[in-house]
């Protein structure tokens, strides 16, 4: 099946270019969302493309909170919505709770080797008071490294939804 290789492919690309870039470009998520709900429809005909569409909304979904109150980038987005649109709602959701868990993991490491723990601590609670100004600690990482492994063992341990 070509679906597995496909979905490797692209988030490992997407991967490498966000640690080089912090980015992840278009063209390479707009196609993998095409070329899945494609493929969805050719091996599995209209349920498959109704999968597709279903993870790649869900994959939206999933983060568009994070994104808009800038915890992550549209890149991000994309790639966990390419994912859905290949594999579909259980494993979508499934790569998207262990690249949760990875993506705190290098959270805490990154805030931990930058020194700013006190400024993380203090945007935390600045957060829930309306109109009070957050420092901008520069602890951002690539976090479509997370979706790569999250993928990966979403592949290795099985859907577990």
């Amino acid at each position: 099946m070509i679906l597995t290789p496909l979905t490797l492919l692209v988030v490992g690309i997407a991967a490498g270019y966000d640690y080089m870039t912090r980015r992840i470009p278009n063209f390479l998520t707009f196609p993998a969302i095409i070329l899945g709900l494609g493929l969805n429809a050719y091996y599995y005909g209209f349920p498959g493309l109704g999968n597709g569409a279903l993870g790649m909304l869900l994959g939206i979904a999933l983060l568009l909170i994070p994104f808009f109150i800038g915890g992550m980038g549209a890149g991000d987005v994309k790639l966990l919505a390419a994912v859905g649109a290949i594999n579909g709602t259980a494993f979508v959701l499934t790569t998207f709770i262990y690249s949760a868990l990875i993506g705190g993991i290098m959270s805490i490491i990154a805030i931990i080797l930058k020194r700013q723990f006190k400024a993380t601590m203090s945007n935390m609670f600045l957060f829930m008071v309306p109109g009070a100004k957050m420092s901008q600690p520069k602890t951002g990482i690539p976090y479509g490294i997370a979706i790569f492994l999250g993928t990966i063992l979403s592949f290795y341990t099985g859907v577990i939804w």
